[in-house]
C-alpha cells in the first residue's frame, strides 16, 4: 500500500517522540529502583556487560558463545526476579517494556511494513 510521504514522515516523528518520552520515564523508574538495591544494580551492570558480549558474539558468528551468554543472562534475570519479589515488586519490572509489544516500538514489522501503532498516527494526521 502506498502512503502519503509527508504524512508518514510526520507520523514517524510523532511515534518516535512518544517512544522517547516513554523510554525517558522508564529510565527514571528503573534508576530509582536500582538505587534502592545495590544487588539489583550489580545484576543490571552484569546484564549490560552480557549485552556487549552478545553483540560481539553475533558479529563474529560464534553461536556457541551466544548460547552461553543467553543462559548466563537468564540466570541473572532469575536472580533479579527473586530480589524484586522479595521487595514486593513485579518480578518483570526491570525487563524491557514497550508501548507496542508487537513491533517493540520500532513502528515497523520485520518485513518493513508499518505497524498498527505507527499507522494510528498516520490515520490521525
Amino acid at each position: 500500500m502506498a502512503y502519503h510521504k509527508k504524512l508518514m514522515e510526520r507520523a514517524k516523528e510523532e511515534h518516535a517522540a512518544k517512544v522517547r518520552a516513554f523510554n525517558e520515564r522508564e529510565d527514571v523508574r528503573k534508576a530509582r529502583l536500582l538505587e534502592s538495591s545495590p544487588r539489583l544494580m550489580e545484576i543490571d551492570r552484569a546484564l549490560s556487560a552480557l549485552s556487549f558480549r552478545m553483540a560481539r558474539a553475533a558479529l563474529t558468528g560464534r553461536k556457541e558463545d551466544i548460547t552461553v551468554i543467553r543462559r548466563n543472562a537468564e540466570e541473572l534475570y532469575e536472580k533479579q526476579a527473586a530480589i524484586l519479589t522479595e521487595l514486593g515488586k513485579d518480578k518483570n519490572l526491570l525487563r524491557p517494556h514497550y508501548l507496542c509489544p508487537v513491533c517493540e516500538d520500532a513502528g515497523v514489522h520485520n518485513d518493513g511494513s508499518p505497524c498498527k501503532c505507527l499507522l494510528g498516527y498516520y490515520v490521525r494526521l
